[in-house]
């Protein structure tokens, strides 16, 4: 995996990349000019792995929801994890109180344990009865994208990379 840092040594200084074009002299990239780059690289099979390598790497959310792939293969399980998530790691109002979380939890079970995620499914809460089918569904897939982006980040992390 190349870093920012291995990149820049690469291609040598920031005066390098100045003078090739990329980098201007406020600090600015020159877009056009960095993907002219990008696109000769990618002709060199050892540069377009590392090219890949560093964007799964660096990118791997991103990634999955540009290419649709960030929820494919979905399948909802009631886990602790999703409680405690309610509870503790929630951005907004948490759900701390036992009645609510227990009936969040009989939601889950009742209309979506088990089922994979897909535009059928989202249908089907969109037009649920019981409106806060919603909410449930609505955390859960939070819950989620926060899993996904603790994945991405101990990956990176693990590779030597950082962590934002």
């Amino acid at each position: 995996m190349l870093t920012p840092q291995e990149f820049e040594s690469v291609l040598g200084t920031a005066k390098k990349l100045m003078t090739a074009g990329i980098l201007r002299e406020d600090g600015t990239v020159d877009y056009a000019a960095t993907l002219e780059v990008l696109t000769i690289a990618t002709k060199d099979e050892y540069l377009k792995q590392a090219v890949l390598r560093f964007a799964v790497e660096n990118f791997r959310v991103d990634l999955r929801r540009m290419l649709g792939l960030g929820l494919a293969y979905v399948v909802f399980r009631l886990e602790p994890g999703f409680e405690e998530f309610l509870g503790e790691r929630k951005k907004r109002r948490k759900v701390v109180d036992p009645g609510t979380v227990a009936y969040y939890r009989n939601l889950f079970k009742r209309h979506l344990e088990g089922k994979t995620l897909s535009e059928e499914l989202v249908e089907y809460v969109v037009n649920h009865p019981n409106k806060w089918l919603r909410n449930v569904f609505r955390h859960y897939i939070q819950y989620l994208l926060l899993l996904e982006e603790n994945t991405a980040r101990d990956l990176r992390l693990a590779h030597g990379g950082s962590a934002l």
